[in-house]
């Protein structure tokens, strides 16, 4: 059975070239909406797999409409539409539940990739997205102080004092290096070797 997808988008001429983008992919485009509360409707009376919404449309916005989209469609999978890759807006969508995160400039060559990825459970950045999340994991900007490296936490005997805020061979080393390697997913719960402090912060948890 084909996946079904909604589109939203303030744009005629982006949603026509992101459904044929998506047909031809042999996805079925099952409604189109060119506002948030419009995006919220038609999802509750579809129940979509996959809602692929634009960050910036008018009346609710994308985040807004993820949100209540959740809410009705627990099962669906979402996707962000937008120009931003600043850390600010990637945060506030993934803390909200939303799985894919692919910036326009990209949606040609991202948006079937995202769409597979978060169907398996994954979760999708864009590469300039990733990029974006990891200098700001590497600023501490979000983070507070780890027990275990901050000067003042507890250490037993022969503990050194050593910086583990990036193990070797996570997905975070892999994400730093994205833009020489080409794009690897993050996973959207914790495996082997997987960074959980960069897990707490996609989730906001301390």
């Amino acid at each position: 059975m084909a996946t079904h997808i909604l589109l939203a988008d303030d744009h005629a001429i982006v949603r026509q070239g992101l459904r044929l983008l998506l047909q031809r992919e042999g996805f079925e485009v099952v409604g189109e909406a060119v506002n948030g509360q419009e995006a919220v409707r038609l999802a509750t009376e579809t129940c979509p797999d996959v809602a692929v919404l634009d960050y910036g449309m008018p009346i609710l916005n994308g985040v807004g409409a993820a949100r209540e989209i959740l809410q009705a469609c627990p099962l669906a999978k979402v996707i962000l539409l937008t120009m931003h890759a600043d850390d600010r807006y990637v945060l506030e969508a993934i803390r909200l539940g939303v799985k894919g995160y692919v910036v326009k400039t990209q949606a040609s060559t991202d948006l079937v990739r995202a769409i597979h990825e978060v169907l398996k459970g994954m979760m999708y950045l864009s590469p300039r997205v990733s990029r974006t999340l990891v200098q700001a994991y590497l600023a501490k900007s979000e983070l507070p102080p780890d027990p275990l490296t901050h000067e003042g936490g507890r250490r037993g005997p022969g503990d050194q004092r050593e910086d583990r805020r990036v193990p070797p061979g996570t997905h975070l080393e892999e994400a730093r290096h994205a833009e020489h390697r080409g794009h690897r997913p993050l996973r959207d719960s914790p495996g082997p070797g997987q960074d959980l402090r960069l897990l707490r912060l996609l989730r906001g948890r301390p």
